[in-house]
This record gives C-alpha cells, structure tokens and sequence, in this order.
C-alpha cells in the first residue's frame, strides 16, 4: 500500500533549462574562447548545493574559475537563469495527490535558487509534509545520505513510499532502500502521474 509520495523539483513541478546558465554566463568571461575545467567548476556547485559556502563565496569561486567579469546581480541573474516557471499544472497535481498522499519534497537546490523560487512556490509547498532541499541538508542527489537522511528524519516507510524524480541516477539511490520509483520524461509529466496515482 502506498502511503507517502515524495516529489522532486526541476522540471517535475518546475520548468528548468540546466544549459541556461551556461549560455548566459559565457558573456561575462574576459577570455570566451579558453577552456574550462569542468571538473572543478562542478565541484564548486556541488558543494554550493550541498551548504557548504554561501553566496558570497560561490561568486568569488564561480568568478576566479570560469573568469567572469559581472556585478553580482549579473552573475545572480545569469544563475536563476535555469528557473523558467512553474508547470501549468503544478499546483492542481499537488492539490490531487495530497488529498490520498502525505507528500514531501527531495530537490538538490542552491541558496540562490531558492531565494527565487520559493516565493513563487509557497502556496504549493504548503501542501507537503516536509520540504528537502540539498542546501539545507548538506547531501545532494544521487548521494545515498540524502535518501538515507530524509528517510529518518520523516520517519516513513521506504516500503509505503514513492519517489518521482527527471533523472533515472536519482531513482537509483533510493529504489536499493526500498522506495518504489518513478522517472518523470518527455512523454509522462507529473500530470500524466497524477491521473494514475490520484484515482
């Protein structure tokens, strides 16, 4: 018997380009046509995700790395670029689910993001249970402490549970504790779910 559905963020109940802030902070960089050290830059996010700097810090970081010449509205700008809007059918889906379903949320996610998203999405949230943002937790997907932690914080059954998330290597984590999955693609949105799992 399912009894908890815990939802992901990105283009689960939020329209994310991942490409965007990429594009739109090649601008900014006083050498364009040099090579970046992807490894490193990746880093730099994954720990800004995970909490383990602030914003300020991650600017000074991203700037000295990737080379970039901007203001700091530029560079949050060009960020938040990623964020497009909430899916049409967000808030309706969320309101069906939670009538049969104790929800919670499980994003990877950075300070910045969220101070933008978070207005916008409050209403919504206010239907879930509890909210898991990587920033906040200090673990960020596919990482199996995330799964792990959230699952003893909320102290619900992995075998009564049902994680929706875009990407198949987060699923993966999670369904060896024993949650049942599903992968939100191209052609089965969170609206096509819900018109299986609301009924």
């Amino acid at each position: 018997m399912l009894d908890n559905i815990v939802l992901d963020f990105g283009n689960v109940l939020y329209e994310v380009d991942i490409y965007a802030a990429k594009y739109n902070f090649q601008k900014f960089r006083l050498a364009p046509d040099e090579a970046i050290n992807t490894n490193n830059v990746e880093k730099i996010i994954y720990d800004y995700e995970c909490g383990k700097f602030g914003t300020n810090d991650f600017r000074l970081k991203m700037r000295k790395e990737v080379g970039l010449n901007c203001t700091d509205d530029e560079f949050d700008t060009a960020w938040n670029s990623i964020l497009i809007k909430p899916f049409p059918f967000a808030e309706k889906c969320v309101e069906e689910l939670s009538k049969r379903y104790k929800l919670y949320l499980l994003s990877n996610t950075s300070p910045l993001h969220y101070e933008l998203f978070e207005p916008q999405m409050r209403h919504i949230f206010s239907k879930f249970e509890k909210l898991y943002f990587s920033h906040k937790v200090g673990h960020r997907k596919p990482n199996g402490a995330i799964y792990e932690f959230m699952l003893k914080d909320s102290g619900i059954d992995p075998q009564r549970t049902m994680f929706v998330d875009d990407l198949p290597e987060n699923l993966e984590s999670f369904e060896k504790l024993g949650v049942e999955v599903t992968l939100i693609k191209d052609n089965y949105s969170l609206e096509n779910f819900v018109a299986i799992f609301s009924v």
